[in-house]
């Protein structure tokens, strides 16, 4: 979920645990991280717009907001805003029902960097996820790649590899949802690489 921001960027969103995907009934906390107090975290989603963290689906707390139990529902677009028309970048967060995510970052990654992408299974039998099982990764629905342990590593990642990523177990017959990875320009390694 997208919109367009009109505001003055001061804050950045963090998000913990620090993915883009989220399985139902998991906790997550979002946090304003500012040079100022005052900031509070809202959310566009299928359901609701501008909604302010507010009980009901979140603790507020300080510039913070916490999703003790996700569901769906709660899938869609969050930011950090105050009363001086001043925001943070937006993070769009996915909630599902399946068992089967993507880890990937939540942020946009600097050119040149590397990358791990982990694709993690967690049903109601485990206590904690695993991604020991052969995997196949996708960009832009197409196969890039076959791992026997569920990461991939993006080493040194371009600007080509910005796009939308899921993973498949085949064993399983279970797919995750995409996620959005975006690159950062970064003009030394445009320099390397010539």
């Amino acid at each position: 979920m997208e919109f367009a921001q009109l505001c003055l960027i001061l804050s950045s969103l963090t998000v913990s645990p620090e993915r883009s995907q989220f399985r139902r009934y998991e906790t997550i906390i979002l946090s304003c991280a500012a040079n100022s107090t005052g900031w509070m975290v809202r959310r566009n989603t299928s359901y609701h717009f501008n909604q302010k963290c507010q009980f009901g689906w979140g603790v507020p707390k300080e510039s913070s907001c916490k999703i003790d139990t996700a569901y769906p529902s709660d899938s869609g677009a969050y930011w950090c805003e105050n009363n001086h028309g001043e925001c943070s970048n937006v993070v769009n967060l996915t909630v599902t029902a399946s068992p089967l995510i993507l880890e990937s970052p939540v942020h946009p990654v600097t050119e040149g960097d590397s990358v791990t992408l982990r694709c993690s299974y967690k049903d109601e039998r485990l206590i904690s996820s695993t991604s020991n099982f052969s995997t196949n990764f996708y960009k832009d629905g197409e196969l890039i790649g076959e791992e026997k342990e569920g990461r991939m590593v993006i080493t040194r990642i371009s600007m080509s590899a910005e796009g939308f990523y899921s993973c498949e177990d085949p064993s399983r017959k279970r797919k995750s949802g995409k996620s959005w990875v975006g690159v950062r320009g970064n003009s030394a390694f445009q320099a390397h690489k010539k």
